[in-house]
């Protein structure tokens, strides 16, 4: 069975969390991938000590630098050798977390074709749960759950900040980019990163 949580509210990754805790706590083998992520978000060391397994992309995508043709590239080689390793691996698993594999796919880090044939070959004997902030068309159409995540009031609306240090320092105004990979030469002072969205000063 495959499942979607998408959306512009809070809970996707939460949520995609919560299903692994809950499957590994039953025994079951469970393997977790984040895209956009290194690895030292807090969910993963309670995971890997549940006997969660945990992959990341080796070529990280900066958050704060701008995104070069080159560094394209070299993130959708990366992304492209990571799903072969998904594939290899999801078969000796109940559950497979693809956190962010959503907006990879829609950005086209993820060889879309690829993904879909994954999907068919490994969702009809497994879980496989995506998280992302768009519903992909010719994504949805393999997807036996899709639940979207609605925000309605978030703090970020009247300009609050978001926890301390230097990317905070400034109010929060322009919400921008979901569920693609962007050039930040449109954007004039990158400031914040949160759940996959990002936030600049005009």
């Amino acid at each position: 069975m495959v499942q979607l949580y998408y959306g512009d509210g809070k809970g996707k990754t939460t949520a995609a969390v919560g299903a692994a805790v809950r499957a590994a706590g039953a025994g079951a083998s469970v393997l977790f991938v984040s895209f956009y992520k290194d690895g030292s978000s807090c969910e993963v060391a309670a995971l890997e000590r549940l006997g969660v397994q945990c992959l990341f992309p080796r070529e990280q995508f900066q958050m704060f630098c701008p995104v070069t043709a080159e560094k394209q590239a070299a993130l959708a080689a990366d992304y492209a050798r990571l799903l072969t390793e998904i594939d290899a691996v999801a078969a000796d698993c109940f559950l497979v977390v693809l956190d962010e594999g959503a907006d990879a796919f829609a950005g086209d880090l993820l060889p879309r074709q690829a993904v879909l044939d994954l999907l068919q070959r490994h969702g009809k004997d497994r879980e496989i749960i995506l998280t992302g902030h768009s519903l992909p068309a010719d994504l949805a159409p393999l997807c036996d759950y899709v639940t979207r995540m609605t925000k309605e009031r978030h703090p970020f609306d009247t300009g609050a900040r978001h926890g301390g240090g230097s990317n905070t320092e400034y109010p929060l105004q322009m919400a921008a980019v979901c569920g693609r990979m962007i050039l930040l030469t449109e954007l004039h002072t990158f400031l914040h990163y949160e759940g996959g969205f990002i936030y600049a000063q005009p």
